[in-house]
């Protein structure tokens, strides 16, 4: 629930932040992947072309310091809880995706009918739950990779020397 919070686009903090205040960024996007021993915690951000990575890098370290020192907005965690339930309810439409919440929560709750477990949890975070979640995150071994499209700047620069060469 932190990750959807902190990223959604218009009112997540760290969007607002990157995007919005700074325009350091054209897009956000944090996820988490959970597995039986831990969770991973994944964050990309499209930098803008005139922005220096690290720049980026040096907010992103900043953003979760603050996030560990301060208390989570408590109206971010409703609208991301309220958003969880309402898809926890479309999702029953389907009749294959009822089988495989049925077979999922079987396999982790040890019993089919795991929806009432799946809400108490999403209704249980609060601030102080967000910041005990993160006490464990940190840059320290954080692995950050860049892609750059080295081709789309060289064909900007044609463009705009073809362009001028026209004029």
């Amino acid at each position: 629930m932190l990750a959807a919070a902190w990223s959604q686009p218009g009112t997540g903090a760290l969007w607002k932040r990157l995007v919005y205040e700074l325009q350091l960024a054209q897009r956000l996007s944090v996820w988490t992947v959970s597995h039986r021993l831990g969770t991973e915690l994944h964050l990309t951000v499209d930098v803008r072309s005139d922005v220096a990575p690290q720049r980026v890098e040096d907010e992103l370290a900043t953003a979760l310091a603050h996030l560990r020192a301060e208390p989570f907005e408590a109206a971010a965690l409703a609208r991301v809880a309220a958003r969880r339930e309402a898809a926890m309810l479309w999702s029953l439409q389907s009749i294959s995706r009822r089988a495989a919440d049925l077979q999922r929560h079987l396999y982790w709750y040890g019993e089919p009918n795991g929806y009432g477990v799946e809400l108490a949890r999403v209704r249980a975070v609060d601030s102080q739950a967000v910041a005990a979640a993160t006490r464990w995150l940190s840059t320290a071994g954080c692995l950050s990779v860049r892609t750059e499209p080295r081709g789309q700047r060289a064909a900007s620069a044609t463009l705009q020397e073809s362009e001028d060469a026209g004029s």
